[in-house]
C-alpha cells in the first residue's frame, strides 16, 4: 500500500512524501485542517477494486471502512498530533501491510501559554502603570488643595460666610481624594485576580497531592510568594507530581510580578524542557528568568539593575507510588518528619536569578516511608515579629512547632500553623509573604 499524495486545502503538497514522512510526519499550520489523503497498491491485476480501512489515532482508535475508494480525506480537524493507519483487501482477502502516517496540526498561537502569560504581564504591567499615575496626580491635587485652605484661612480669618465656604470646599476635595484611593486599592484588588489565575486551585491541589495542606498569607493584596504545581497525569491518575514553594523579590505589586514571571519560567522549563530533575529544572528556571530580566526589566523594577530579582523556592518531584522523591532548593531547604524525628535536607546557597559564582543546583533523591510528612515553606513564617518581646518566631520555633503537630490531620495542621501565627504576630505588623506546604505520605 503506497501513498500517492496529499492534498491540503485543495492544494496537492508538492514536497516528496517519502522525504516527509522520513522526517517524522506531516507539519501543518492551524489553519490546514482540510486534509484529503490517496492511495495506490503495487499489485499489477486485480479482479475486484480493493477494499480500504483506515484509522486516525488521536482522534478515533477504531478501524473503519473506506469501502473501494481509495481517497480518505478529513476536514476541520483540531489542533494535536495524530497518525493515520491505512490497509487494504484484495479480492483473494490479502491483508496489506498497515500504512502509517503521522502528522500533527499546529496549535493556533491564542491557545499558546506565551500568549496567556503574555496578556498576564502586559495587564499587571498597565495596571502599575494606572497606580503610578493615579498616585501623582492625588499628589498634585492634594498640594493645590493645601495651597487654596492656606491662602483662603489667610484671607477670611474673621469673615464667618468666607470660612463656611471654604470648609465646604475641603470636605468636597476630601472625597474625591477617597475616591481615588478607592480606585487605587480596587486596581490593586484586580491584578490579585490575575495573580490567583496563576496558582493551583484548591481543587487541583487536592486531586494530584492528596492528604496535603497548603497555608498561603501574602503580606499585601497581592505577594512576591507563590506556590507551584505540575502534575504528570497518565489517564485518570497522576502518580507523579511536581510541586513547589517559591519566595520572589519583594512582596506587593513588585513582588507579584515578578512571581509571574517566575511561575512562567518554571512551567517553560517542564512543558518546553521537558525537564523533571529538580536541580536540572531550577538551572533552566534560572537561565529563562535571567534572560527575562535582562530583556524586559523595567517591567519589574524602576532601577537599571535587576541583579538581584529572583526566588529562592523549595521544589520537589514526588512518585507516589514508588514512594521516592527529587529535591532541591535555592537558599531555603526541605523537612521530613519521620519516628518522631527531624530530618532537614539544606538547599544551595543561591538564588534562581543572578548570583555570583553561578553554580548548578543540588538534586537530592529521598526514599520515603509510610507515615513520613514532608514540609516546604518560604522564610516569612520564621521572620515574623511577635510575642511578649517583638521578636522573630525563628526557624528554631518553626522547628519544634511541626514537631508538636506532625502527627495531627493534615488540616488540622493547617489550622494549628495559622492560629500560631496570628497569636504571634499579635499587633505587629506582618513582615513579609507567608507560604507553607505539607504533604502526609
Amino acid at each position: 500500500l503506497i501513498l500517492s499524495n496529499v492534498t491540503v486545502n485543495d492544494s496537492i503538497q508538492n514536497d516528496s512524501i517519502q522525504k516527509s514522512v522520513s522526517r517524522g510526519g506531516y507539519l501543518f499550520n492551524w489553519d490546514e485542517n482540510f486534509i484529503t489523503f490517496k492511495f495506490h497498491t503495487n499489485e499489477v491485476f486485480s479482479l475486484t477494486p480493493h477494499q480500504f480501512e483506515y484509522r486516525l489515532v488521536g482522534l478515533d482508535d477504531k478501524w473503519i471502512s473506506n469501502g473501494n475508494s481509495n481517497t480518505i480525506r478529513f476536514s476541520n480537524l483540531a489542533h494535536g498530533n495524530y497518525q493515520l493507519e491505512v490497509r487494504a483487501t484484495n479480492t483473494y482477502g490479502t491483508q496489506s501491510d498497515i500504512l502509517k502516517i503521522p502528522f500533527t496540526i499546529k496549535t493556533p498561537f491564542w491557545l499558546a501559554i506565551w500568549f496567556y502569560v503574555l496578556i498576564a504581564v502586559i495587564s499587571l504591567f498597565l495596571i502599575v502603570l494606572y497606580i503610578k499615575y493615579r498616585e501623582k496626580v492625588l499628589k498634585k491635587q492634594k498640594v493645590v488643595l493645601e495651597n487654596i485652605v492656606e491662602e483662603r484661612t489667610k484671607e477670611v480669618i474673621n469673615e464667618k460666610n468666607i470660612a463656611n465656604q471654604l470648609r465646604e470646599k475641603a470636605e468636597e476635595q476630601k472625597e474625591i481624594l477617597e475616591q481615588k484611593q478607592q480606585e487605587i486599592t480596587d486596581s490593586i484588588n484586580y491584578a490579585k485576580r490575575i495573580q490567583d489565575a496563576i496558582l493551583p486551585s484548591n481543587e487541583s491541589v487536592a486531586l494530584h497531592i492528596p492528604n496535603s495542606f497548603i497555608l498561603y498569607l501574602p503580606k499585601d493584596i497581592v505577594a512576591g510568594d507563590f506556590y507551584w504545581m505540575h502534575p504528570f497525569v497518565n489517564g485518570n491518575e497522576s502518580d507523579k507530581v511536581l510541586f513547589a514553594a517559591a519566595d520572589c523579590t519583594g512582596h506587593g505589586v513588585p513582588g507579584a510580578m515578578v512571581s509571574v514571571v517566575c511561575n512562567n519560567a518554571l512551567n517553560r522549563a517542564v512543558r518546553e524542557f521537558n525537564l523533571t530533575d529538580t536541580g536540572k529544572l531550577l538551572d533552566k528556571t534560572r537561565e529563562l528568568v535571567v534572560e527575562q530580566f535582562e530583556k524586559g526589566h523595567h517591567l519589574i523594577t524602576q532601577t537599571k539593575s535587576t541583579i538581584k530579582d529572583g526566588m529562592d523556592i523549595s521544589i520537589c518531584y514526588l512518585d507516589k507510588k514508588a514512594k521516592k522523591m527529587i529535591w532541591s532548593g535555592a537558599n531555603n531547604p526541605l523537612w521530613i518528619v519521620r519516628n518522631e524525628e527531624l530530618i532537614e535536607i539544606k538547599g544551595d546557597r543561591q538564588p534562581v536569578g543572578k548570583h555570583d559564582p553561578i553554580t548548578p543546583f543540588t538534586s537530592h533523591s529521598v526514599d520515603l516511608l509510610k507515615g513520613d510528612v514532608v514540609y516546604i515553606f518560604t522564610d516569612g513564617y520564621a521572620d515574623q515579629f511577635g510575642g511578649d518581646k517583638g521578636k522573630k518566631f525563628k526557624t528554631s520555633s518553626l522547628r519544634k512547632l511541626i514537631l508538636t503537630i506532625h502527627k495531627m490531620g493534615i488540616d488540622e495542621q493547617k489550622m494549628f500553623l495559622l492560629d500560631t501565627f496570628n497569636k504571634w504576630k499579635g499587633e505587629y505588623e506582618q513582615l513579609d509573604d507567608v507560604c507553607v506546604i505539607g504533604v502526609s505520605l
